[in-house]
């Protein structure tokens, strides 16, 4: 969109919005339904006017009553909503684009309540009607509103003003089908600037209304895609090639070498990253017997991310109060050329867990996902990363006293590399710069730029080019940074009371079977850690899918009746295999000894 026209325009509308709030209240307050038909008939008359003279809609003209009649508590009411929203929505897209963004610029003014409750919720209410109604996705007025609910978000992504959460619209989500919003959405890439910008083919253009779990099935549908090309391909060339396992990316690895296995074998195939993944891991030279069917590969990614964030190979830092990792400057200046393919790695290893829907134990701060989707960084970002250097620098925002002569900084920057001083400075000759009252705000900017990107850049970069080529596809574009990292990490939070809700049973089991009963009622007792080994035992990973346990496909198997044996799991299938204990102490020893000695051992 073009700036506003004007100054004025860019300064807020003349309407005094909470004394529009109070009329709109005392009218509701009268409990009067034929005053409110009244309001309604007067609300429809104005935009009827409205409709047939777009170019008034400017700040001297109408576009201030548009803003109140948005604000109108009717445009959420079922009885009102049917009749006034289209209209309203109507007149809202054919205001011209200038006008348009001046309306976005007045909206981000709202108090957090009014905009979330008036704008936000009322469009999100009448669209899931809609569609309760048995209205199609693409009905006409679901578009008009998701369309109307986009210059919504912009407003909100630059004033903050409402959680990202309250534009996903769960029934919409659940109510596309997928794969041809994603194949409407790709074609439209191709087509001109001109026809991408006036169509609306998919709510792929409207990834804001999307929860975060219906975008993963998008990307994990583009990955089965991808797959599924590069198998075809394969095919066609199998004629012509010696190689056996052409369409798999087969790892031999070492457990004690995990880390140097992965760079070279990754390395030296970075045409089959798209392929599906199978490991093996090798002892002594011998494969070991077990199958992978996706619980090897889970454990070869727990093992490699231990590995990889170790702080002894020095690619990382580790921050105990932020208990987050940082990219560390002391590999790339040892080796620069090593290192980049070290960082390299790591971005590939983010990006293949993604591709094949592993979740992964990292601890990044959450600038890195910011990084990776572009976003601007501010200064909360340097206060979530390095909270010390953070500090300092919030203290020389605040001093009070003489800046210049008692803090006695320039623009110059100490840090140490290698057990080396070194410095940088922020502008050119900056040793010989001082930091005073008037240019303190720049300095602090200038250091956080340089803190989160200039000085990590050559990490930073390889980093992300190994991420993007196996993840580069369109689908990471729906994603927030927010939801890039829970598509990364998983939920930290886990409710295994949804867990309980969703599991199935099979051989026997039942949800009232007395060792189903025991089974839960032990789970439920169980320490954060315990549960979180517990997790990891049966599927792999101690953290949720996006979406959280509920969403997780849970199998308890009958094993045979009562026996000394321990409990087993198909990590591949999500599936706990437990006897039948006969009393409750002994199914908890067995399964706490089954999953405190896990890894290596009964994952299949």
């Amino acid at each position: 969109l073009p700036p506003a026209a004007n100054a004025s325009e860019q300064a807020g509308p003349e309407v005094d919005v909470m004394a529009v709030e109070a009329v709109y209240r005392a009218i509701l307050e009268t409990y009067n339904p034929n005053l409110l038909a009244v309001l309604a008939r007067s609300c429809i008359a104005l935009l009827e006017g409205m409709s047939g003279h777009y170019e008034d809609a400017t700040c001297q003209g109408w576009l201030p009553a548009l803003l109140v009649l948005l604000q109108s508590p009717l445009n959420g009411e079922a009885t009102f909503a049917d009749t006034l929203l289209p209209r309203l929505y109507r007149v809202v897209l054919g205001i011209p684009t200038p006008s348009k963004f001046v309306l976005i610029e007045w909206l981000g003014r709202f108090p957090a309540e009014l905009f979330g409750a008036r704008f936000v919720r009322a469009g999100q209410r009448y669209i899931t009607q809609r569609l309760r109604a048995g209205h199609k996705p693409h009905d006409s007025l679901i578009v008009l509103a998701a369309r109307v609910l986009a210059l919504f978000h912009a407003a909100n992504e630059k004033n903050q003003l409402a959680p990202y959460q309250e534009f996903c619209n769960a029934e919409l989500s659940k109510a596309l089908s997928l794969k041809e919003e994603y194949m409407r959405w790709v074609q439209l890439q191709q087509e001109d600037s001109k026809k991408k910008a006036n169509a609306f083919v998919s709510f792929c253009q409207t990834p804001f209304l999307l929860t975060p779990e219906t975008k993963t099935l998008i990307l994990q549908g583009e990955a089965n895609l991808q797959k599924h090309h590069v198998a075809r391909m394969n095919m066609a060339a199998a004629p012509f090639s010696a190689q056996p396992n052409g369409g798999l990316l087969d790892l031999r690895v070492c457990r004690e070498r995990i880390r140097e296995d992965a760079l070279q074998q990754i390395m030296r195939r970075p045409q089959d990253l798209k392929k599906p993944l199978r490991v093996k891991f090798v002892s002594e030279g011998v494969e070991e017997e077990a199958v992978d069917e996706g619980g090897v590969t889970k454990e070869f990614f727990q093992l490699l991310v231990r590995a990889i964030f170790d702080t002894r190979f020095g690619m990382f830092t580790y921050d105990d109060e932020t208990r987050t990792f940082w990219f560390s400057l002391s590999l790339m200046a040892a080796d620069p050329v090593q290192a980049e393919l070290e960082f390299q790695l790591v971005g590939i290893v983010l990006g293949l867990a993604i591709y094949n829907h592993v979740i992964l134990d990292v601890h990044f701060p959450r600038v890195v996902y910011k990084k990776l989707k572009n976003a601007p960084l501010v200064f909360s970002d340097l206060e979530d990363t390095l909270p010390t250097v953070a500090a300092g620098l919030k203290q020389l925002l605040d001093y009070e006293g003489d800046v210049e002569n008692d803090i006695c900084r320039t623009f110059e920057v100490e840090y140490e590399c290698l057990g080396e001083r070194k410095t940088h400075v922020l502008v050119p000759g900056g040793e010989h710069v001082p930091v005073t009252e008037a240019n303190r705000e720049l300095f602090v900017e200038l250091y956080t730029r340089w803190a989160l990107q200039e000085q990590i850049q050559r990490p930073f970069s390889a980093f992300a080019s190994g991420f993007l080529q196996v993840c580069g596809g369109p689908a990471l574009s729906l994603f927030r940074y927010e939801e890039l990292e829970l598509l990364v990490c998983g939920l930290p939070h886990l409710d295994f009371v949804a867990l309980q809700q969703v599991t199935r049973y099979d051989g026997g089991y039942n949800p009232t079977h007395p060792t189903m009963v025991k089974l839960w009622e032990v789970v439920h007792e169980f320490d954060m850690d315990q549960k979180k080994r517990f997790l990891f035992f049966i599927t792999g990973c101690d953290r949720a899918p996006v979406g959280g346990l509920g969403t997780l496909q849970l199998i308890v198997q009958r094993s045979g009746p009562d026996a000394d044996r321990l409990p087993t799991a198909h990590t591949c299938f999500n599936a706990l295999l437990l006897p039948e204990y006969n009393t409750r102490a002994k199914l908890r020893n067995h399964l706490l000894l089954a999953i405190e000695n896990a890894e290596g051992f009964g994952l299949r």
